[in-house]
């Protein structure tokens, strides 16, 4: 099924399985991944991840671990872009102790954890994303937020200041 698809067919499956997972309807898969309503129905059909009714019981992905993971990252990916993309929110501070965690998610062994339980390289990930992974300079504002803030919680992601 996927060695008919180029890769950016293939990670465009992926993304709407991965956000369908997360909890998005139809339309929205639709809007976002700009393709029609009954293309991303086909699509999740396709990739195991639609969840029908057989009588009394939901039927599930064919592999849970994988479709779990591709939400996550789906999830962590969103928040990435809410954070960078948006100029009122770049500007707050609260955008700076966002980023902040982020960045530690996206280094840290746990991403790497869920990029190969997904199997996806982390390295393709972060770089199509344009995730700055080395050094940065922050203001004194951004540092003294980040050793006060509390701990965070990205939907069982938790990273905290050390």
């Amino acid at each position: 099924m996927d060695a008919r698809l180029s890769p950016t067919e293939l990670a465009r499956e992926r993304a709407v399985c991965a956000d369908y997972l997360a909890g998005r309807s139809l339309d929205e898969l639709a809007r976002r991944h700009n393709v029609g309503r009954t293309k991303a129905r086909e699509i999740l059909i396709r990739r195991g991840a639609w969840r029908f009714q057989v009588g009394s019981r939901v039927e599930y992905p064919t592999n849970p671990p994988a479709y779990l993971a591709e939400a996550v990252i789906a999830r962590a990916l969103g928040l990435w872009h809410r954070v960078n993309v948006t100029p009122e929110r770049a500007r707050s501070l609260q955008a700076a102790k966002d980023h902040h965690y982020l960045l530690r998610f996206f280094a840290s062994e746990l991403f790497q954890f869920w990029c190969d339980l997904a199997d996806l390289d982390s390295d393709a990930v972060i770089e199509r994303n344009d995730i700055p992974l080395g050094p940065r300079m922050e203001t004194r504002e951004q540092r003294r937020a980040l050793e006060n803030s509390p701990q965070r919680v990205y939907h069982g992601i938790s990273e905290g200041s050390r």
